[in-house]
């Protein structure tokens, strides 16, 4: 599918490849919301790449969706330790592989490879998507609203211990 954008406003087509859907809703308003935002991100950086003067913008928006991801994953971390929940070791596992790919690849963008970005929104949207649906489902019975900080993600920072 084409997607055409407004210069002036990045944010102004939609890839449906990209979208959220309430499919992948957990039911858990934060941790959706921390999704949803995920992939909005995705579509944001998905429309820059079709604006290459947008380089600084490109990169504003990398460094957003590294954070959000981060501080999204040491919300849900956060709660599984709260609740003891018995599969964690595996999920945070599986949180810092994602996060470290994701973090090689953002460098390599910040350095001289602006091509090692081209996949990066679909792959976000699919590790996440796949992710909710094989991993953090387990967890909603564990997890309930009340067990998580629902401070902004940037509030989170003084958990941040990796």
């Amino acid at each position: 599918m084409n997607t055409t954008i407004n210069p002036s406003n990045p944010c102004s087509s939609n890839d449906p490849d990209l979208m959220w859907t309430e499919e992948l809703s957990l039911g858990i308003s934060i941790i959706d919301n921390d999704h949803k935002v995920i992939f909005e991100l995705a579509q944001l950086i998905q429309n820059l790449l079709d604006a290459p003067s947008k380089h600084v913008m490109t990169e504003s928006a990398l460094a957003i969706l590294e954070d959000n991801v981060f501080f999204h994953f040491i919300r849900e971390e956060n709660a599984m330790n709260k609740v003891r929940y018995p599969n964690k070791s595996i999920h945070i596992y599986n949180h810092k592989q994602f996060y470290a790919r994701l973090h090689s690849i953002v460098q390599s963008y910040n350095g001289d490879s602006k091509m090692a970005i081209f996949d990066l929104p679909h792959l976000v949207v699919g590790w996440f998507a796949k992710h909710i649906a094989a991993e953090d489902s387990k967890y909603k019975k564990w997890i309930k609203e009340n067990d998580l900080d629902g401070r902004p993600l940037g509030f989170l920072t003084e958990e941040a211990t990796r």
